[in-house]
């Protein structure tokens, strides 16, 4: 069965695969934003700690 066809008979498959890397991007983009002090949009850096630790608290961290 080609991939399109069994994406539309479960569009759920491979959502958690997907969460799951897009939790890791958030933790990236997170890490990166408190190693280089970037408070660009934010109201201070503890804003910046808060998203990584959401993003790490998806894995169980």
């Amino acid at each position: 069965m080609p991939a399109a066809e069994a994406f539309r008979r479960r569009p759920d498959r491979g959502l958690d695969t997907f969460l799951r890397v897009r939790w890791a991007v958030q933790a990236g983009y997170f890490a990166w934003r408190i190693a280089n002090n970037v408070l660009t949009g934010i109201s201070g850096p503890e804003d910046n700690a808060r998203g990584l630790a959401h993003a790490r608290s998806s894995f169980g961290l």
